[in-house]
């Protein structure tokens, strides 16, 4: 059943696999940000480091995961997507940059390993080549720069999802539900 919070669609542009990448999606987000938020809390330097793997590992997937949905979207949707009258101007451009930042946020995250001569390692056993050379000065410049697009990140899906009416139903309920 799809309610005011549902992110299925079942027409000929978003077939039932497409919305389950988009679970995948999101679900991969929800680890990576939940990971590198808990490490400064974490004490035990086993586990920050199990958390920094498991937050580079949902972000190499996010990447993955992401590329595949740009692939496969048809051509159509997006012609469609762009002349639609039912969405913002504000919705599509969010939209789009959601797309460039979930490819981007991950391959910044990657440069920065690189870059701090850190190996990337997919799910802590795949070795993957390094984007950037051992640099430090580079290092630092990158890590604010993924910081600032991961943030960028969260508000873009934000707004999109408000675009989208994704978030009225729960605004809604909570607005009946204070005047009782």
């Amino acid at each position: 059943m799809k309610g005011p919070l549902s992110l299925g669609f079942d027409d000929e542009d978003h077939p039932r696999w497409a919305a389950l990448l988009r679970r995948v999606t999101l679900a991969l987000l929800l680890v990576t940000f939940c990971a590198v938020v808990a490490r400064p809390w974490i004490e035990d330097r086993p586990l920050a480091d199990v958390l920094l793997l498991l937050h580079r590992s949902a972000g190499l997937a996010l990447l993955m995961i992401s590329l595949l949905r740009v692939m496969t979207t048809p051509a159509r949707a997006l012609r469609r997507a762009i002349g639609a009258s039912n969405r913002s101007a504000v919705g599509l451009i969010a939209h789009l940059t959601v797309y460039a930042l979930l490819v981007g946020v991950p391959l910044l995250g990657w440069a920065l390993s690189s870059a701090r001569g850190e190996a990337s390692l997919f799910l802590g056993a795949i070795p993957l080549p390094a984007l950037t050379p051992d640099n430090r000065m580079l290092a630092l410049a990158l890590q604010p720069l993924h910081l600032f697009a991961a943030l960028l990140l969260i508000a873009a899906l934000a707004i999109y999802a408000f675009t989208q009416g994704w978030l009225r139903g729960a605004f809604r309920a909570t607005r009946l539900g204070h005047r009782r």
